[in-house]
Order: structure tokens, then sequence, then C-alpha cells
């Protein structure tokens, strides 16, 4: 044992120095503890991770333009495997030009200067006006550094035993730590409000009674927790072993218990939905009857979540009588403040209800319905454009802050409508099939993309793009030394 440990240390201190820092800017990229500045401040948020990812990206340039070598290998990573991501971004800019058109960035939105607190450089990043494009370079940034990047700079097993190693290290720490703070919290919290970790360091405020580790708020917490059993699966795939126990899912899933998310629930919802539609059809009957018990084990599971803890059950009763209150002009009454003749402010109240800290979340799919209503179909079906999501939500709120909704699934529909959100699924299937090893792999890889996309439907964050890049650095290594070929 102690020989093997040697050996690894010595296999992995081989590994470049670029690729260790992307590997760290991979595994930390989830870790939004480690906040040190707000969006109001940099208009992006500085993280640890973003600071990584900056240096990796310098360097690449720099290697870029002065190599011809570097230069054709980051091309090759934008394989055929990824047209799908080429057919997405097509889909949107035309579909960001036809919201231009119509109307979709332009809604009365009260000017001003700067808002309160923020900085100017984010006031410009968050204007209505340069937003939009900016929201384009993010989606790209996003498949291209944990996607593209990856196939780039894993190629060698040194490196992927690399990432697996740094990443078991990195969730160990995260569990001790926030099961220590959950621990703490709940013996002096109701006295004092103690707490040991904060949702950043940016804020410095606590997440309350809830799970949350290193990762933020509790419902980043829960989206990390899928992702690591989704790479710990994948590690058993790469290692040939069977390392992730029966122990170690329990414990991944009792932490996400306590994490008390009501966006975990929408995520594991949204899982059910995806794989009622891009899974089950084509499932053998042996694999049905296994996400049968899953499915009665997950709603089991929730619906005693919402029974035991007060905040989900409200989430859940509320839910119901949010489409009569809306219908009779509460969103009118939401922000506060609207504006009177005279330009001043009128405190005019808020809606009673839970959802009013998440209404981010409703306006545009109660906008897109009011379209519906009158047999305007065309926006449900492709969307108003990356970024316009904010947009009617300064609209319904009165407000002239950056406010995007939380659940992707809400704006991949607002903003790509039924079609783009379509594509933008095939974009993390289609490289799984197409680089095949055998069924056992493809269903178990599948049914894990889902998860991370059902997560990522519920909350947004870049869960899916760093499964999918590791996926495909691991499916391509192994196809390589066993000899085999992807599908073509």
């Amino acid at each position: 044992m102690q020989e093997s440990n040697v050996n690894t240390e010595t296999k992995t201190s081989r590994v470049n120095l670029l690729i260790k820092i992307y590997i760290w800017s991979v595994v930390m990229e989830p870790f939004y503890m480690f906040v040190f500045a707000p969006q109001g401040i940099t208009g992006i948020g500085a993280s640890f991770a973003r600071i990584l990812q900056f240096i990796v990206c310098a360097s690449l340039c720099l290697k870029f333009f002065s190599s011809k070598r570097d230069r054709d290998r980051i091309f090759n990573s934008f394989s055929l495997l990824n047209n799908n991501i080429t057919y997405y971004f097509i889909f949107a800019i035309l579909v960001g030009f036809l919201g231009f058109y119509t109307g979709s960035y332009s809604f009365n939105i009260e000017s001003s200067t700067q808002v309160f607190n923020n900085s100017a450089f984010a006031d410009f990043i968050h204007s209505h006006s340069f937003r939009p494009f900016f929201e384009y370079l993010i989606a790209f940034y996003y498949f291209a550094y944990f996607v593209v990047l990856a196939l780039y700079m894993l190629t060698s097993k040194e490196s992927i035993d690399y990432f697996f190693r740094i990443f078991g290290i990195a969730f160990l720490i995260c569990i001790v730590l926030g099961y220590l703070d959950y621990l703490y919290v709940s013996i002096y919290y109701h006295d004092t409000g103690g707490f040991l970790l904060p949702r950043s360091i940016s804020d410095g405020r606590t997440a309350g009674f809830r799970f949350h580790g290193l990762a933020g708020e509790p419902r980043d917490a829960f989206s990390y927790l899928i992702l690591s059993l989704g790479i710990f699966a994948l590690r058993d795939i790469w290692e040939d072993k069977k390392k992730l126990t029966l122990f170690l899912t329990i414990l991944i899933i009792t932490s996400a218990v306590l994490t008390e998310s009501f966006s975990g629930i929408l995520g594991i919802v949204f899982f059910g939905i995806l794989i009622v539609i891009f899974y089950l059809p084509f499932a053998s009957s042996k694999m049905k009857r296994l996400l049968l018990y899953i499915f009665l084990l997950a709603a089991l599971i929730i619906f005693i979540n919402i029974l035991v803890y007060e905040r989900l059950y409200k989430y859940y009763h509320e839910l119901f009588g949010l489409y009569s209150l809306l219908d009779g002009g509460a969103f009118e009454k939401f922000t506060g403040f609207v504006y009177d003749v005279d330009g001043n402010e009128d405190n005019i109240g808020v809606i009673g209800t839970v959802y009013q800290y998440s209404m981010v979340n409703v306006f545009p799919i109660w906008h897109l319905w009011t379209e519906i209503r009158e047999f305007n179909f065309l926006h449900f079906f492709i969307g108003n454009g990356l970024g316009s999501a904010s947009v009617i939500n300064r609209y319904y709120m009165h407000s002239i802050e950056m406010l995007n909704p939380n659940a992707n699934i809400i704006r991949s529909l607002y903003e790509t409508g039924v079609i783009g959100t379509l594509l933008f699924i095939a974009v993390f299937l289609t490289p799984i099939k197409k680089m095949y090893m055998n069924d056992n792999i493809h269903s178990k890889l599948t049914i894990f993309m889902l998860l991370m996309l059902g997560m990522y439907f519920a909350h947004r964050s870049a869960i899916p793009y760093i499964f999918l890049g590791i996926v495909l650095v691991v499916l391509k290594n192994k196809l390589i030394t066993s000899g085999g070929t992807s599908q073509q």
C-alpha cells in the first residue's frame, strides 16, 4: 500500500503546473464561499476559482499566439462531438435578433446612472443595454472552459488521476467543515446567532441551521453534493473499481436533505421529467422497474421533507395560490416601491407569500403565460433571446438592478423557448451517445447527466458543464486505451 501511494505521488508530480491550476479552478468552481467581492463591485463576482481561471486563460492566450501546435490542439478540441453547441448558439443568436425586433429587450425601465452601493463598472456590466451581449459571452465561456479545455488539458492518465484525487480531498474538507458548522449552529445559533462558515467571504452572513459546507448557500450545496455523487461514480468507471460505497452514497444524500433546499427538490422533480422524456422510452424492462422504485423512494423522501421542514411546506402550500395572486394584480405590489406621476417612490406593500423572495423565477413564466392566453405562442416556442429574462424582471419589479432568475429552466424557456431548451439538452446528451463504450456505462452516464441537468434547471450553476467535461475526458481516454472508437 505504501509503495502504491509513492507511485501515485510520483505520477501526479509529473502533471504540468498549468494543468494543475486548471484542475484546481474546476474543483473550486462550486465553492461559492470563496467569493471575495460581490457582483456589485466587480460585475461578475470575484471568487478564488475565477482568479485561477483568469490565470489559465491568460496563459493559454500566450500559448495560442506563440505556438501553432498549441493553436491547432485548441481548435481540435472543438471536435465533431461538440457540433450541437454550434447549433444551439446559432439558434440563440437568431432568437436574440428577433428579440430586439419584437421589443423583448426594450421594456420600459426607469433610468439611473448607478445602483446604490454598486461600482460604475458593475453598473455597466449589468446595464440592460450591455448585459444581453454579455450573456452570450458567458454561455460560450462555460462550455469552452469546462468542456473544451477539459479535453485539451486532461489528456494523460496522470492528469485525470490528479483531478479525481483533488476532487476527493476537496469533497472531504467540505463535508467535515460543513458538519462542524452544522453542529456549531445547532448549539449556538438560536442563542447567539453564532456560525463557523458564512455563505460567502464577501458578505459574511450565515446560511442558518442548514448544511452548506464550503458551497455557499444551501441550494448551491445541494447541487455540489449531486455533482460529487456523479464524479465519484465516474471515478469508478475510470479506475474500474467500486469506491462509491453505500456509506458514501448515504452520506451525500443525508447532507443534501439537511440543506433543506426547495431548489434541490425541484431539481429532483426536473430530473424525473427528463428521465421520462429522454431515457425511459429507450430503457430495458429491468431498468424501467429499477427507475420506478427509485422514483417512489425519491417521492417518499420529498414528501417527508415537505412535512418535516416548515419552510419547504410553505413553498409547497403557497404555490397553489400564487396564480390567483398574480391574476389579481398582486405583482404590481411586489417591489414595495413604484414611481408616482412625479417620479417619487411610493410604498404600496409587497406580496404576502414566501415567493416574494423568489419572484425573479416567477415573472418571466408569468409573462409567457399572459402571451399564451392571448394566443401568442411565438416566444413560448423560440424564446426572447439570452439576457431578456433579466429585462422582464426589471420591468415587473420596477428595478434597475440585474435580476436574472435563479432557476435556469425559467431562463431557458423564456430566453430560448421550448426549441432552444431541447437543443441545450442535446448538447449534453449527444456526446455521451457518440462516445459509446457499453450499455451499462452509457446508461449510468446518461442518467447522471440528466440528474445534473435537473439540478441545473432548478438552480443555475456550472455542474453540468463540469460533469460533461470530465465524462468526455474519461470516455476518450478509456476508448484510446481499450482500442475502441466512438460512434460518428
